[in-house]
């Protein structure tokens, strides 16, 4: 069970109907709580999903307040995303989202399907926060194994309900309410919020003292530890990676791998007392929310970059590389870090060992592995092992931060995004993906002009609307140039499509850019 049944009650009021959760959050797999999932990757086979819920930066009081208005009714929020890492709240971050929300009448809800009960080394992870939830929604671990979920309100918000507001087919069974009484009652004798304190470090010590026996620098990398030993922690500064395409500051970008809700605690050196940062996958523009692509675009141009000393990052390159490897390189060497190139053809992925056990390997020595593919598919496999957080440099279906380069010199040139347009001109492959997600993330009107026969699938199309886009598709070049403030381009023929030379060129005669003013005229 998860936090939809709090939410019946939590639009009461006249005209408030809207639940305000925050990206990278976890909140269940029915529809309902599938959009209140603040991972828009999750989203997509299951469209169109209920509406009413917003998503906001996680962390960040002032962007929560930002998205108060007059129709929100609740803010739903875990007090430590869990899914794939730990991601602890701010310990000002909770007071101050609770402070919101009574100014505003407003109800805070807490989400402890994963953290209540015993797992954190309090009963309830908020418990570890001066916080008073309206709601707290709780599961797993009360039945112990037997499905069954509750809500717990304070008594204004409980006597919102009146008989026949929820129900449910096999809602309160005797079964299931009998496991969760026994459950708590052996949870109660065996103390088993000190049990967790007690026993909370002991992973990492034992993920230290392997990586220690294979040669491989200890470090903390924590798993989810519980009690007082999980420190609520800021929101990470995040690494940068070089991209191609930009001018001054701008060729270096600010890279948050992200995806696939695997998160990776950078490794650090033992006596180091800082937390560590937490990170997630990068493998297409919209594992990334607009917010993020603004602090990314303002971290770039930033002199103060973060610090990756004595990190090391594989570049693992299955194309033979020019400018990624150079920029790459370059980008791990600004910030102290040490980049790698690895051969692919050294590694031999699912040849002499799969995809998964090359990443667990790599992940021994490697803060971060950066990737050029030629199939998607291998990205994804490399951060489903999660292990640590992929970047991808490019694959046949994506190209993230070749747009990010891209529209950080777009910001350069015009200073703002308000009202302009990027046309796309040509074969609308990997890179009009990237680019076509961007721009619209950052509130600019997207264009693509490709013959008939080259328009992207429906689902290419559905995914690029859903980051935003009004996406106008063209057959004539000109008209969909007219206007336009950025005119781009990119080859017809990828690598490892050479086949296709010959018959690429006779499709794409007449969507060819030659310079600003002289568009598909050859």
């Amino acid at each position: 069970m998860r936090p939809q049944s709090s939410w019946r009650g939590s639009g009461r009021a006249p005209g408030r109907h809207v639940v305000i959760t925050a990206d990278g959050s976890f909140h269940g797999r029915t529809l309902a709580t599938l959009h209140a999932t603040g991972q828009p990757q999750k989203h997509g086979p299951f469209q169109p999903l209920p509406e009413g819920f917003q998503h906001v930066a996680w962390n960040d009081a002032g962007a929560l307040a930002d998205a108060i208005d007059d129709t929100v009714a609740a803010v739903l929020l875990e007090p430590i995303q869990g899914e794939g890492g730990v991601w602890p709240a701010d310990l000002e971050y909770l007071s101050a989202v609770e402070a919101i929300c009574a100014q505003n009448g407003v109800l805070f809800m807490v989400d402890e399907v994963q953290t209540g009960l015993a797992r954190t080394g309090e009963w309830f992870a908020f418990h570890h926060y001066d916080v008073s939830p309206d709601v707290v929604t709780m599961a797993k671990a009360l039945g112990n194994g037997v499905p069954i979920g509750a809500t717990w309100a304070k008594r204004e918000v409980a006597d919102a309900f009146q008989p026949g507001d929820h129900a449910t087919t096999f809602g309160g069974q005797p079964l299931a309410a009998a496991a969760a009484l026994k459950v708590v009652e052996v949870m109660i004798r065996i103390d088993a919020p000190a049990r967790a304190t007690g026993r909370g470090p002991s992973p990492s010590r034992s993920i230290d003292h392997r990586r220690s026996a294979r040669g491989a620098r200890t470090g903390s990398s924590h798993l989810m530890r519980a009690g007082r030993h999980i420190r609520p922690c800021r929101r990470p500064s995040r690494p940068r990676l070089r991209a191609r395409g930009q001018r001054r500051h701008g060729n270096r970008i600010a890279s948050r791998p992200a995806s696939h809700g695997h998160r990776y605690r950078r490794r650090r050196s033992r006596g180091d007392s800082q937390e560590s940062p937490l990170m997630k996958h990068l493998l297409e523009i919209d594992d990334l929310s607009p917010t993020e692509i603004e602090q990314i675009l303002d971290l770039s141009v930033s002199e103060q970059l973060p610090d990756l000393s004595h990190e090391g990052i594989a570049l693992v390159f299955e194309m033979p590389p020019a400018r990624t490897r150079n920029s790459a390189e370059m980008a791990a060497i600004q910030l102290g870090a040490h980049p790698v190139h690895v051969v692919a053809s050294e590694l031999k992925m699912d040849e002499r060992e799969t995809v998964e056990d090359v990443t667990r390997t790599l992940a021994l020595y490697y803060s971060i592995i950066c990737a050029r593919v030629y199939d998607h598919r291998t990205l994804e496999r490399m951060a489903g092992v999660g292990a640590a957080p992929v970047v991808n440099l490019l694959s046949h279906e994506a190209h993230p931060l070749q747009a990010l380069a891209d529209v950080l010199t777009m910001r350069q040139e015009f200073g703002d995004f308000e009202d302009r347009t990027v046309t796309f001109v040509g074969h609308p492959n990997n890179v009009f993906s990237s680019l076509a997600m961007a721009p619209a993330m950052v509130g600019m009107n997207v264009r693509l002009a490709s013959p008939t026969d080259y328009s992207p699938s429906h689902d290419g199309i559905d995914r690029i609307k859903r980051c935003g886009a009004d996406l106008r598709v063209f057959a004539d070049p000109m008209e969909a140039v007219a206007g336009a403030d950025v005119i781009y381009t990119d080859v017809w023929v990828s690598m490892g499509e050479e086949a296709h030379a010959s018959s690429r060129r006779l499709d794409m005669a007449g969507f060819t850019v030659y310079g600003a003013d002289d568009v598909g005229r050859k």
